[in-house]
């Protein structure tokens, strides 16, 4: 990428990372860093033409998490496709001034 003089790096952490969640403090602390990773990536690698940002999603309701919790109501949980078009937007040409931002997803 930096002998090309761009590309775009997205990193994928979660809401927990950013709002907490009870029982989980390693998993929130380790999606916490994929933040900051973003955000100091983002300084270091811009000046190159790199751009770096991250997504952050809620539960989403993949065949594993379904299994994991049968009984739950996955109906508000966001969809892998949902999450995936989240990545394609930052990929997009409307986003390309974006940098070192990190999107909640809810």
């Amino acid at each position: 990428m930096r002998g090309r003089r761009g590309g775009l790096i997205v990193n994928v952490a979660s809401r927990a990372g950013r709002i907490g969640e009870p029982g989980f403090a390693a998993y929130c602390a380790v999606k916490h860093g994929v933040v900051g990773l973003t955000r100091a990536l983002a300084a270091e690698e811009g000046p190159n033409g790199i751009r770096v940002n991250a997504i952050c999603p809620g539960p989403v309701a993949t065949g594993r998490m379904r299994r994991a919790l049968p009984g739950v109501d996955v109906s508000q949980w966001l969809t892998p496709e949902e999450v995936a078009e989240s990545i394609l937007f930052l990929a997009s040409g409307p986003a390309r001034t974006m940098q070192g931002q990190a999107l909640d997803l809810f």
